[in-house]
C-alpha cells in the first residue's frame, strides 16, 4: 500500500471546514489541522470586545497578528481578529445565500464553485429556511439556474446555517452553525490531527516538499508536507504568505473591500409574521428575519444583499456602561418598535485599498511591520435611495418605513469596520498571470508551487452577499482538485 499523503491546512474556520471535506474521505491523505486555538488569553493580551458581533460561543478578543507575543507590528484602524477552533472571535451571523455566478466579476471562470461544490457543502449543513420566491434566484439546493432573473427584488425569509444538537433524552437544539463542533467530531474520530496554540511562520519549498516553519507552544518547528492550504484569514494569510516569499524589503497588496449601508426602520405592524422562528432553539440569536436581493443601474446591476431583523440586543448590552444596565429594560421596549436593515454591495462599488508588509532586521531581531491604508466608506446617495426604494417595494409584506439619515446611526454600532465589511482578494486567482503573490484558477500560489490560498484572499472579487456558502465552496474545490 502506498504511503499517505501528508497535507496541512492552516487556521480553522469555514474555509478550512470546506478543504477538511473534500479531504476527510480519502484514504491515501494524512490531514495535519493547525491553528492559534487560544482558550483563554494570554498573559497582558488586551481585552478589546469587538461590538457587532453575536454573542454565542465566542469571547470576541482580537488576537493573531495583534499578538503581541510575536515581533510582528499591524497598524490599522480597524480591530483585526482570528476565528479560531480554540473559542476566540469565532464571529459568524449563520446567514447562508450562494451569490450569483454573474457576480463574481473577474473570477476566471474555472475558478468559480460548480453546482456540484456548492451541494458538498449544503447537504452537511442544516439550513433554516422557507420555499419563497428567493428560491427562483437563489435556491438553497446550491443549484442555480443560468437563466436571467425576471425581477430586480426578490425578498425571502433568511437562510440560516446551523448546527443540530441531540443528546439522549433530549429534544434537538439548533444553534448558530459553529465549526468547532464538525473540528471536534473529526479530531475524535481521527480523520484529522489538530495542533492548537500553533503559529505558521513561513513555507519553504525543499525538493519535492513543503517545509512547514512553525511556532508550536512557543517552540520552534519544521514539518514536511506535500501540500499546504493557507486559511487563516485574510490579512493573516497574507502576512504569512509575505513572509514565506520575501527575506526583506516592502511589498504593497491590494484589498477588496465590500461596501455596506446600515439603516434603522420603523414598524408599523406588530404582528408575529414579522418573527423569526424557523427553527427549534432556545434563543434566535438576533438572526435577520428577511433577505432582500436588489440589483439596478445605481449598484452596478450586482445583486446587493439586505438582511432585516431586530436590534441585536447584544449590541447595545455593548454600548451601555455597567453604570447604565438598569435602563436597559426600558431600552429594550423602546427599541422593539424598530428593525434594521444591512445592505451589502459589491467590492467593484468601493475603490480598493492598500496594505504594505515589510520584514525588516534591527539587532538581530526581524520584525513585519503591517500597515492598512483604509478610508472610511460614505455610501453613494444613490446606493442609498435605490435601497431604501428596494425596502419600501416591499412594504406590503415587510410593513417597515426606512428612518431618514439614520444611516448615520452605522457609525455608532459599526464604527470598527469603517463602513465596509468583508477583506479579500490580496493574493488573487489570476488567469495567465506572473505575479507570484496571485494564485492560478487552482488556488495554488504562484510563487510557491504546492501552496494553496483557500480564503478570501484568494477572491479575485467579492460579491454583495453572504459569503459563507461560498467560502466553503471555494475551499472545497480547491482542495478537491489539488491532491492527484
Amino acid at each position: 500500500m502506498s504511503e499517505k499523503k501528508k497535507v496541512l491546512i492552516v487556521g480553522s474556520g469555514l474555509a478550512a471546514y470546506g478543504a477538511c471535506l473534500a479531504l476527510i474521505k480519502r484514504n491515501d491523505v494524512e490531514i495535519d489541522l493547525c491553528d492559534i486555538g487560544l482558550k483563554k488569553p494570554y498573559k497582558g493580551q488586551p481585552e478589546v470586545s469587538l461590538p457587532n458581533a453575536k454573542d454565542h460561543n465566542s469571547s470576541f478578543y482580537a488576537y493573531g497578528l495583534n499578538d503581541n507575543r510575536w515581533n510582528i507590528n499591524l497598524i490599522s484602524k480597524r480591530m483585526c481578529s482570528s476565528h479560531a477552533y480554540g473559542g476566540f472571535s469565532k464571529v459568524w451571523s449563520g446567514s447562508f445565500l450562494r451569490p450569483r455566478d454573474e457576480d463574481l466579476t473577474d473570477w476566471p471562470a474555472d475558478s468559480i464553485p460548480s453546482d456540484e461544490d456548492y451541494r458538498s457543502i449544503i447537504r452537511t449543513i442544516k439550513v433554516s429556511y422557507q420555499p419563497d420566491e428567493l428560491n427562483e434566484v437563489f435556491p438553497i439546493s446550491g443549484k442555480i439556474m443560468h437563466k436571467e432573473p425576471q425581477k430586480k427584488i426578490y425578498l425571502g425569509k433568511s437562510r440560516i446555517a446551523l448546527n443540530i444538537h441531540k443528546k439522549r433524552g433530549e429534544s434537538r437544539t439548533a444553534t448558530p452553525f459553529d465549526t468547532s463542533i464538525i473540528f471536534s467530531e473529526w479530531i475524535k474520530k481521527g480523520f484529522i490531527n489538530y495542533y492548537g496554540d500553533t503559529r505558521l511562520i513561513n513555507v519553504k519549498k525543499v525538493e519535492q516538499f513543503l517545509e512547514a516553519h512553525m511556532e508550536v507552544s512557543g517552540k520552534k518547528k519544521i514539518i514536511k508536507y506535500e501540500k499546504i492550504f493557507i486559511g487563516a484569514g485574510c490579512i493573516n494569510t497574507t502576512a504569512i504568505v509575505d513572509r514565506s516569499l520575501y527575506k526583506f524589503g516592502t511589498r504593497e497588496y491590494s484589498i477588496k473591500l465590500v461596501p455596506h449601508l446600515v439603516q434603522g426602520l420603523i414598524k408599523l405592524s406588530f404582528s408575529k409574521s414579522n418573527n423569526n422562528h424557523l427553527f427549534n432553539a432556545e434563543d434566535n440569536y438576533g438572526f435577520p428575519t428577511y433577505f432582500l436581493e436588489h440589483r439596478n443601474k445605481s449598484t452596478g446591476y450586482f445583486w446587493s444583499h439586505t438582511q432585516i431583523g431586530q436590534i441585536n440586543d447584544f449590541v447595545f448590552r455593548k454600548i451601555f456602561s455597567k453604570k447604565l444596565e438598569f435602563m436597559f429594560p426600558l431600552i429594550s421596549k423602546m427599541i422593539s418598535i424598530f428593525n434594521f436593515s444591512l445592505t451589502v454591495f459589491n467590492s467593484n462599488l468601493r475603490k480598493d485599498s492598500k496594505m504594505k508588509i515589510s520584514i525588516s532586521k534591527s539587532k538581530g531581531i526581524i520584525t513585519q511591520s503591517i500597515l492598512i491604508n483604509e478610508e472610511e466608506y460614505k455610501c453613494d446617495n444613490k446606493m442609498y435611495l435605490t435601497t431604501k426604494l428596494a425596502l419600501l417595494s416591499k412594504f406590503l409584506k415587510l410593513r417597515l418605513i426606512p428612518i431618514p439619515f439614520s444611516f448615520l446611526i452605522s457609525k455608532i454600532f459599526l464604527k470598527n469596520s469603517l463602513g465596509v465589511w468583508h477583506f479579500g482578494g490580496t493574493l488573487p486567482m489570476k488567469k495567465n498571470s506572473k505575479i507570484k503573490t496571485c494564485c492560478n484558477s487552482s488556488g495554488e500560489l504562484l510563487g510557491q508551487k504546492g501552496l494553496f490560498i483557500i480564503d478570501t484572499s484568494s477572491f479575485p472579487s467579492i460579491p454583495g452577499s453572504t459569503i459563507g456558502l461560498l467560502t466553503m465552496a471555494n475551499a472545497y474545490r480547491i482542495a478537491k482538485k489539488a491532491i492527484v
